[in-house]
């Protein structure tokens, strides 16, 4: 029996951006599952993917002002933005 030559397969770096909604209709527990699916993406990114997060209602905020890299820091950067997310509001924190 011949075998191909085995090849590493490739991986493809990913933008991922994310966006949740923070109008009032999203409060209680929809905002809380929105958080949660947010920090589960979050979590599966890797260092060499890039990211950000969006947070609108009637308005619209970004955590930085393009996409990043995966950094563990960025991540948990993200972590703690989002974890400040509630509905009926915008944060007014972002990093410059």
């Amino acid at each position: 029996m011949v075998m191909p030559p085995q090849q590493k397969a490739l991986t493809m770096t990913r933008e991922l951006i994310l966006v949740i909604d923070t109008s009032g209709s999203m409060g209680g527990a929809s905002i809380r599952q929105a958080r949660t699916v947010l920090d589960m993406a979050l979590a599966q990114l890797r260092p060499q993917d890039r990211f950000n997060v969006i947070a609108f209602n009637s308005n619209m905020r970004m955590l930085h002002p393009q996409a990043v890299t995966a950094t563990p820091a960025a991540v948990h950067e993200a972590h703690d933005w989002v974890s400040n997310l509630r509905a009926g509001r915008v944060p007014r924190w972002s990093r410059r």
